[in-house]
């Protein structure tokens, strides 16, 4: 499926210290127009809304009924403004979401003192029809080892599974995640799918072609790696007809799943000794 990657806002209202979006801040900028975007694509886009936090959007609901009419959606969100929350449910039908990717940010809920009220917002999703979609992101935190047996009890009493992923930083003075041990990986029943950083040039890739992100203010890039600008939305763009090389040295944002290559060559061109296991 054809894919716009939506980086809305870095704007967020958690202050997670592993967030990359945190240590990369840029100005903000008013929403862009949607009918310019239909203007520039095809029906039946998959369009990922993600941020920062997307909710925090004023007019962020309309904005999701109005694409969802011609294209499939997908949010990344914390799920945490449980105003829009409770709008969005009703403006839009499960069936034209594609998914939402909820993370969970453990320990900035129980700061706020909001656990109870994201658990209800979870609630919500499931009872108007949309737990199908639900991937609810469990970042496994060092310091957060020795409770995730116990968070992860008490998601499945509320009907919910928690899919451990890995922080990607520091933590103690020990890169992550290269410092996960075989061991730790095994007692947390994750799976080693992620392939990080990897040296990309020359591989053949989608993105460009049938995948291009947008920025805030409107510029679009071939994807959230290669930077270079390749038209806006007020003034237009084209993709490619077809895939092409990449042309950055070191792809970390989507490449694993948009170059065209196998599995054993990407994890090959890995810059990470944590694929060296």
């Amino acid at each position: 499926m054809n894919t716009c990657l939506w980086r809305m806002t870095n704007r967020c209202n958690f202050d997670c210290e592993y967030c990359y979006v945190r240590r990369t801040p840029y100005p903000e900028y008013e929403p862009q127009d949607i009918d310019l975007l239909d203007q520039k694509i095809d029906e039946s886009w998959k369009i990922i809304f993600t941020g920062g936090e997307p909710f925090l959007i004023p007019g962020f609901v309309d904005l999701c009924h109005r694409v969802a009419t011609k294209h499939k959606i997908a949010i990344d969100t914390n799920l945490s403004v449980t105003s829009e929350v409770k709008k969005f449910v009703e403006a839009v039908r499960p069936e034209q979401i594609h998914y939402l990717y909820i993370a969970c940010h453990i320990e900035q809920r129980e700061k706020r003192n909001n656990l109870r009220e994201f658990l209800e917002n979870l609630d919500l999703l499931k009872r108007k029809g949309f737990g199908n979609s639900i991937a609810l992101n469990y970042v496994l935190h060092p310091r957060l080892f020795d409770r995730l047996e116990k968070d992860r009890e008490m998601f499945l009493d509320h009907g919910f599974s928690l899919s451990p992923t890995f922080m990607g930083g520091e933590f103690e003075g020990k890169p992550y995640p290269e410092s996960y041990t075989p061991e730790q990986m095994a007692k947390f029943n994750i799976e080693k799918t992620w392939v990080g950083p990897f040296h990309s040039k020359g591989l053949l890739c989608k993105a460009g072609h049938t995948f291009f992100s947008m920025q805030p203010d409107g510029e679009i890039h071939r994807c959230e790696c290669d930077t270079r600008r390749i038209g806006d939305l007020k003034t237009g763009f084209s993709l490619k007809e077809t895939s092409y090389p990449c042309e950055i040295e070191i792809c970390s944002c989507l490449g694993e799943l948009l170059v065209e290559a196998d599995r054993k060559e990407v994890l090959n061109r890995s810059c990470s000794p944590f694929n060296k296991f």
